[in-house]
């Protein structure tokens, strides 16, 4: 499986068409990654995308982002029609606040898998061609701001529509806690790493997390490294001792074991299996 990273560019931001603009097949193919960010916004019909092993249907007007290293198989038949917006990190992260909203915006956590929010299609395209127009304008010391900007208010009314419909964290601390195991789930996943690192006792960081996505610690931590065994095992060309080492474990009969115990497939059976 090939992880793609954004393309040299000045400006680190693109908009692509979807659906039945065949160019949309151009854009990736097949099952990828990418290390940058990706927003869907379907503008007519229905598009049927596979996201992290779970079916994603959206509908016109509706907006779904994929993260940074989330595995997807876009839908390329004429059901549908659309655009995306491609951007990094960097695009957005231009102030302490703008970074600090990446890591913490309910709408771009891998918390939450379901992350699709219904917008107006025609205020949504107004943005979506304000932001096209400005990126096909002759470049000056205010591109970038202004992009960013038209993306930031985008990304804002994406928060404010998902934390209507979906149950908001309690505190801060299960957002954190999230974050962190992003970073560590191979390296850690011992629970004391993270109580120790977060500075607050493990029942109360367990109260949290339960409020926030109804996971223990244990399970929330087993199921991150589950999703990133299963993404190594079906789209990549590692052998299993080989994902055996980059997921922390000492020996492939280990993680055979583990992988069963959660699947009740061996990572061989996984890896030729459709489901």
């Amino acid at each position: 499986m090939k992880t793609y990273d954004f393309k040299p560019s000045a400006l680190e931001i693109e908009i692509k068409t979807l659906g039945k603009d065949k160019r949309s097949t151009k854009i990736f193919p097949v099952a990828h990654r990418t290390t940058f960010f990706e927003l869907l916004f379907v503008e007519t019909g229905q598009g049927n995308f596979k996201i992290d092993f779970q079916d994603v249907t959206l509908d016109a007007g509706d907006i779904f982002v994929i993260l940074p290293n989330q595995v997807c198989e876009f839908d390329f038949s004429d059901t549908y029609s659309g655009k995306m917006i491609l951007f990094t990190y960097n695009l957005f992260a231009i102030s302490e606040n703008d970074a600090s909203f990446l890591y913490s915006a309910e709408f771009l956590s891998l918390a939450n898998p379901s992350r699709t929010v219904k917008t107006d299609v025609n205020s949504t395209k107004q943005i979506f061609s304000l932001l096209e127009n400005e990126l096909q304008s002759a470049k000056d010391n205010y591109q970038s701001t202004v992009c960013q900007s038209l993306l930031r208010v985008l990304l804002l009314q994406c928060e404010r529509e998902f934390c209507q419909i979906t149950r908001p964290f309690a505190t801060n601390i299960a957002k954190q806690f999230f974050n962190l195991v992003e970073k560590n789930f191979t390296a850690n996943r011992n629970i004391d790493f993270y109580v120790g690192q977060l500075g607050v006792s493990e029942n109360r960081l367990a109260k949290e997390v339960k409020t926030a996505c109804n996971l223990t610690l244990k399970t929330y931590i087993n199921n991150r490294l589950l999703l990133e065994a299963k993404r190594l095992l079906r789209f990549d060309t590692l052998s299993a001792k080989e994902i055996a080492f980059n997921l922390g474990f000492d020996d492939t009969s280990n993680f055979s074991n583990w992988f069963k115990k959660q699947t009740h497939k061996t990572p061989l059976q996984f890896k030729n299996s459709k489901a």
